[in-house]
């Protein structure tokens, strides 16, 4: 809920020139004619132009207000598809009594994109209203509120006044995602085919020593630290490093010339996202490699600031890549640890992605496709990405299509693991 500061509007209007000539032309008859009915012409003008020029003053301009978003967190962020539920709340100043009071306000999207939403609402004997909206369904990005215009006019419809409100109040409207059931299949995927040794590469050590800890009853007297317990009187054992576990990476596609539509490429984000959200859910940290104009590499992890992270960058990502999937691994390599598990979210189906499998096999990992395929596709294209999946199996690696978000926990339950 926020303070509305308000801005005044002072073009003058037609009908003031309008107003001003009848009184005029009615002073000027009365002083020529002259007579009752003359007499009562100019009466009347003199009230309604009394009447007219007072509601200048009424209020409009010093307009107070606030905002408040229903259906948002304190942070002011939803899903996309979800529509935004606001009340707003206007207080006029002044006495002069009002009609009602003409409302529009503006939600621009960051890239051009903009909502408008009109109402009239009617003053109550505190000179306040409200209005409760709805937006249309919202797609995912990055929105603000621009100058709230309220308008008002006399019972006549002849003047308007006018007054703007302006708050900087932005909303965030994160990818749409699903709920990945939790499935063996699932955990085999997002575990780079290693869920089996996951567990005993958590507690395997090398021979490097990582510090000194206390000493827990049943360790080996090869692990004790005798120079620390010698110096502190009180047992103390050695800490060695812990081999480092195999990454999962997802792979975002970000090349403006492989989506066909921008529908195929919020798909394409919002299974990155339902990944992302799954991995965080249940302890399973995952990279995120995003290969656009600017190659962005984000580090997996357990905690909040790793996972919103993420989110955050793909709230306003756009397909403005322009270099090859190969060329951006090749890039990173050296970072990526031996048996990593690379998910690719690509429309790309061919030699180029045959490169990236190549690539993740010569360096010892594993990898899958997940290959966005654009709704209602032909039936040449959907045989021509059928043939790239019994590719990628035959080479020991996974794929599957996808055109549909929500079919993606069905694909994943259902999904058999090769290679």
């Amino acid at each position: 809920m926020k303070k509305l500061t308000s801005i005044s509007n002072k073009r003058i209007p037609k009908a003031v020139w309008y107003l001003s000539s009848l009184f005029i032309a009615s002073l000027f008859y009365l002083l020529l004619q002259g007579g009752r009915i003359s007499g009562i012409m100019f009466f009347f003008v003199c009230v309604i132009t009394i009447y007219l020029i007072l509601g200048r003053w009424s209020g409009i301009r010093h307009v107070e207000g606030t905002r408040t978003l229903l259906n948002a967190t304190g942070s002011n962020k939803i899903t996309a598809g979800q529509s935004l539920q606001l009340k707003v709340v206007f207080y006029v100043p002044g006495f002069w009594p009002l009609p009602y009071v003409t409302i529009k306000e503006k939600l621009m999207r960051k890239g051009g994109l903009l909502t408008v939403h009109k109402g009239t609402i009617v003053l109550d004997w505190a000179r306040s209203g409200d209005l409760t909206y709805s937006t249309p369904p919202l797609g995912r990005g990055i929105y603000h509120f621009e100058r709230t215009e309220l308008v008002t006019t006399d019972i006549f419809g002849l003047i308007e006044h006018r007054g703007e409100t302006n708050v900087p109040q932005y909303i965030t409207v994160f990818p749409e995602m699903v709920d990945l059931r939790e499935s063996i299949q699932l955990r085999q995927l997002l575990r780079g085919m290693q869920h089996h040794t996951l567990s005993t590469l958590a507690h395997r050590e090398t021979t490097q020593i990582n510090g000194v800890r206390e000493y827990i009853y049943g360790d080996k007297l090869s692990r004790i630290h005798w120079n620390a317990t010698a110096r502190t009187g009180v047992w103390k054992s050695k800490e060695f490093e812990r081999e480092a576990l195999p990454q999962t990476i997802l792979v975002l596609d970000r090349n403006h010339s492989v989506y066909s539509n921008a529908a195929q490429f919020e798909l394409a984000v919002s299974i990155v996202a339902s990944f992302l959200r799954f991995g965080f859910e249940h302890h399973m940290p995952m990279n995120l490699l995003s290969v656009g104009q600017n190659l962005k590499h984000f580090n997996g992890g357990l905690y909040q600031d790793n996972f919103e992270e993420m989110m955050t960058h793909l709230v306003d990502v756009e397909p403005d890549g322009l270099y090859s999937l190969e060329h951006s691994l090749t890039a990173l390599g050296n970072q990526f640890i031996g048996g990593s598990f690379f998910i690719f979210i690509s429309p790309k189906a061919g030699a180029e992605m045959a490169k990236c499998i190549s690539w993740v096999k010569r360096n010892g990992m594993k990898g899958c496709h997940m290959l966005v395929e654009p709704q209602g596709s032909s039936t040449v294209l959907k045989a021509k990405n059928q043939e790239w999946i019994e590719y990628l199996y035959a080479e020991g690696m996974m794929g599957y299509a996808i055109s549909e978000l929500s079919k993606l926990p069905m694909i994943l339950e259902g999904a058999k693991m090769h290679g």
